[in-house]
C-alpha cells in the first residue's frame, strides 16, 4: 500500500532531497531568493501527500508542477502588467490586483478539477510579485523572470529526486484495476438475480462507479507519468473507461426492471448467478453459459439491457486482450473505442465561482487599505496567505476545514522559524553543510506529518519558508520576520471570517443544479443528427451524479431521479430515430426547452419551462406515433414524462 511506513519514509526522503537541492542550487546559480525554489518543491509536494495520506503517484506530482509553471507565468505576467500600468497610482495599482485575483477565482471554480490548479496559482501570483517589487517597481520584470526560473529549478529538481529514489508509477495499479474488472461486473450483475437488498446492490454500485471515475483520474495521470507507454494503450484504456460505464448503466437498468417485474425473473438466471466465480477462467465459464441461457430463453423474459450488456462485456474482453497483446489496434477495436469516447461534464458551479470571486476580490482588498495605512511588510504576509485561502477554499470538501489548517499551520511555524531564527541560522553561518542538515531534519519531519493528516501540517510544509531567512547573500531582520508571520496568521483569520460573512450556497442549490444539468445531458441524444448521437455522455452524466452524492448523500429521491435519467439517456441513445420531416426542429426544441430549465434564474420561470417541457414531450409522443415502429421510442418518452411528473420539486426549486 502506498500509505505504508516504507513509501511514507520513501517520500520524506524525496521531498528532503529535492528541497535541499534546490536550495544548493540557488546559492549556486547565485539566485536572489532561493526560498521560491524550495517552496516550489514542498508546495506541490505537501498538497497530493495530504490528499491521499501517502506518497503521492510520480504523474500527479509531475502535473501538478507543469500547471504550477503555467500558473506562474500567467501570474507573472499580469503582475509586470498591472505594475508597469499603475505604478504611479497605489490606488489603481491595488485595486487592479484585486480585481485579477478575484478573477482568476470565478475561473478556479468554473474550469475543470484537473487543470484549476494553474488558474488559482495565476490569480495570487500577482500579489506575491507586487509584494517583491513593491520598493523597486522598475525592476518588476527581472523579478518576474527570476521567479519564473526559481519556480522551474524547483520542478526539476523534485522531478530528479524522484526518479533517484524511484518514481511510484500508477501502472501497476491500473493493472490490477483492469484485471478485476471482468469480475467486478458480473459480481455486479449477479445480485441482481441472487439478492433481493436493494441497499445492499445501491453500496456494490457506488463502489463499483467510484472505481470507474477513479481509473479514469489514473489514465490522466499516467499520460503525465512519462511518454514510454503507447498511445494505443492510452486509446484501449480510455474505450474500457468506456464501456465500463456502459456496463454499470446497464446493470442498473437490469436491476429497476426485474424489481419492478418479479414474474419476469426465470429460475434460470438465479442458478445461472448463485455460483460464486473467484478466477478468470470460472467468469469465461459462466459468460459462456450465459450467452447460452439467452438464446434458449424467449425474448420475453430476457429485456434489452441484459443482452446489451453480455454484448458490451464481449467488447470488453476484446480490448483487455488487445490491451495484454500490445499489438496494433485493429479495426474493431477501433470501432468500439470509437462508440464509447468519453465527454465532460458542464459546470454547476458558476454562481458559486462568482461568490469565490467575491470573497477573494473583497479579502485581498481588505489587506489593501490595510496595506495602505500599515506597515507594508506585515500586510505582505496577509495579502499573500488571504489571496491563497479564499481561492482555494472553493475547490475543497469543506472551505471552513481548509481555513483552520492554515490557522494552525500559520500558528505552528512562528516558534519553529523563531529556533531557525534566533539559534539555528546564526550557528551555520560557517558552514553550509550544517545548514542543509538542519533544513533536511525540519522538512523530513514536516513531509512525514503531511501524510498522517496532522492539521496544519500541510501549510506549515509549504510557507515555513516563507519566514526562516534564507537569502543570498543573509539577512537578519527580526520585525520584519516577525511582522511577517504575524500578518500571515491574521490572513488566515480574516479569510476564515469572510468565509463566513459570504457563505456558500446551499447544497441544495447545487443539488438542484446538478439535477438539471443532468436532464440537459440526458437529452441531448435526442436528435437525428448521426454525430451528436455518437457522442458518449455517460462519463460526464456520471462525474455529476458522483458530485450529487457527494453534495448531498441522504437524498434518495434526487439520486433516483438522477439515475433514472441517466438510464433514459442510454435508452434514447440505443433506438435508432430515423430523420423524418419536422423531428430534427421537434428534437431541437425539446433541447432548448431543458436549457431554458437548467439556466433559469426564479423558481416561476423555470416552473414555465417545466410545464412547456411536459408540454412539448406530449406533443412529440404524437408526433412519433407517425413513425413505422413508435413502440420503443414512444415508451422511453412516456417513462420520461412520468419521471419529471413525480420529481418536479428538485428541477424547479432553487
Amino acid at each position: 500500500m502506498h500509505n505504508s511506513l516504507i513509501y511514507r519514509l520513501r517520500f520524506a526522503c524525496k521531498t528532503t532531497c529535492a528541497l535541499l537541492l534546490a536550495l544548493a542550487l540557488s546559492f549556486i546559480l547565485q539566485l536572489d531568493t532561493p526560498k521560491w525554489s524550495m517552496m516550489t518543491v514542498a508546495i506541490i509536494a505537501a498538497s497530493p501527500a495530504f490528499a491521499s495520506g501517502g506518497e503521492p503517484m510520480s504523474g500527479v506530482l509531475r502535473f501538478r508542477g507543469f500547471l504550477r509553471l503555467i500558473g506562474t507565468a500567467v501570474g507573472c505576467i499580469g503582475g509586470v502588467l498591472i505594475m508597469t500600468c499603475f505604478s504611479r497610482v497605489p490606488i489603481l495599482l491595488l485595486l487592479a490586483c484585486c480585481t485579477w485575483a478575484g478573477f482568476f477565482s470565478w475561473l478556479f471554480t468554473v474550469v475543470k478539477q484537473e487543470i484549476s490548479y494553474a488558474f488559482g496559482l495565476a490569480g495570487y501570483s500577482v500579489f506575491i510579485i507586487l509584494v517583491t517589487a513593491w520598493q523597486t517597481p522598475h525592476d518588476v520584470l527581472q523579478i518576474a523572470l527570476y521567479r519564473f526560473f526559481e519556480i522551474t529549478l524547483g520542478l526539476l529538481c523534485l522531478i530528479f529526486s524522484d526518479l533517484l529514489f524511484l518514481p511510484r508509477s500508477v501502472k501497476r495499479s491500473i493493472d490490477q484495476r483492469v484485471a478485476e474488472l471482468p469480475h467486478n461486473c458480473y459480481q455486479l450483475l449477479s445480485h441482481c438475480f441472487t439478492s433481493d437488498d436493494t441497499q445492499q446492490f445501491e453500496e456494490i454500485f457506488r463502489e463499483r462507479l467510484t472505481q470507474a471515475k477513479a481509473l479514469q483520474a489514473m489514465r490522466q495521470t499516467l499520460r503525465m507519468e512519462s511518454s514510454h507507454y503507447s498511445v494505443m494503450m492510452h486509446r484501449r484504456l480510455k474505450g474500457i473507461n468506456g464501456i465500463l460505464f456502459h456496463l454499470l448503466t446497464l446493470t442498473y437498468e437490469t436491476q429497476q426492471y426485474f424489481q419492478q417485474r418479479p414474474d419476469k425473473r426465470s429460475s434460470h438466471w438465479y442458478f445461472l448467478f448463485q455460483g460464486e466465480c473467484h478466477t478468470p477462467e470460472q467468469v469465461n465459464q459462466k459468460l459462456h453459459q450465459f450467452t447460452y441461457l439467452i438464446h434458449q430463453l424467449p425474448a420475453t423474459q430476457t429485456p434489452y439491457s441484459l443482452s446489451a450488456w453480455l454484448k458490451a462485456m464481449k467488447e470488453l474482453r476484446i480490448l483487455l486482450r488487445g490491451l495484454h497483446s500490445h499489438q496494433p489496434l485493429h479495426q474493431v477495436e477501433k470501432e468500439i473505442i470509437e462508440r464509447y469516447t468519453l465527454s465532460t461534464a458542464p459546470t454547476a458551479q458558476r454562481k458559486h465561482a462568482f461568490i469565490n470571486g467575491m470573497r477573494t476580490f473583497v479579502t485581498t482588498a481588505v489587506g489593501c487599505l490595510l496595506w495602505l495605512v500599515m506597515d507594508p511588510t506585515a500586510i505582505s504576509g496577509f495579502l499573500i496567505i488571504a489571496s491563497i485561502v479564499t481561492t482555494l477554499a472553493m475547490r475543497a470538501e469543506s472551505p471552513k476545514a481548509l481555513g483552520l489548517d492554515f490557522i494552525y499551520g500559520m500558528i505552528y511555524i512562528i516558534p519553529i522559524s523563531m529556533v531557525f531564527y534566533l539559534l539555528i541560522l546564526p550557528a551555520t553561518q560557517q558552514s553550509f553543510l550544517l545548514l542543509l542538515v538542519a533544513l533536511g531534519a525540519l522538512v523530513f519531519i514536516l513531509s512525514l506529518a503531511v501524510q498522517y493528516k496532522i492539521v496544519g501540517s500541510g501549510a506549515s510544509l509549504m510557507f515555513i519558508f516563507n519566514l526562516i531567512p534564507i537569502t543570498n547573500p543573509e539577512t537578519f531582520d527580526f520585525s520584519h520576520t516577525f511582522d511577517s508571520g504575524l500578518g500571515q496568521i491574521l490572513g488566515a483569520i480574516i479569510s476564515m471570517v469572510i468565509i463566513a460573512v459570504i457563505p456558500d450556497l446551499h447544497k441544495t442549490h447545487l443539488a438542484n443544479t446538478l439535477i438539471r444539468n443532468i436532464l440537459v445531458t440526458a437529452l441531448q441524444t435526442l436528435t437525428t443528427n448521426p454525430l451528436r448521437r455518437k457522442k458518449n455522455r455517460l462519463s460526464a452524466l456520471y462525474d455529476q451524479l458522483l458530485s450529487l452524492i457527494t453534495l448531498d448523500s441522504r437524498s434518495l429521491h434526487r439520486y433516483q431521479l438522477a439515475i433514472n435519467l441517466i438510464i433514459i439517456y442510454r435508452r434514447i441513445n440505443a433506438i435508432t430515430i430515423h430523420n423524418f420531416p419536422g423531428l430534427a426542429e421537434f428534437h431541437q426544441e425539446i433541447r432548448d426547452c431543458a436549457t431554458l430549465l437548467s439556466t433559469s434564474k426564479l423558481a416561476l420561470q423555470r416552473e414555465r419551462a417545466f410545464e412547456q417541457l411536459q408540454t412539448l414531450l406530449q406533443r412529440y409522443r404524437e408526433e412519433i406515433s407517425r413513425l413505422p415502429t413508435p413502440e420503443k421510442l414512444t415508451l422511453v418518452v412516456e417513462d420520461l414524462q412520468q419521471l419529471l411528473a413525480q420529481h418536479k420539486a428538485p428541477l424547479i426549486a432553487g
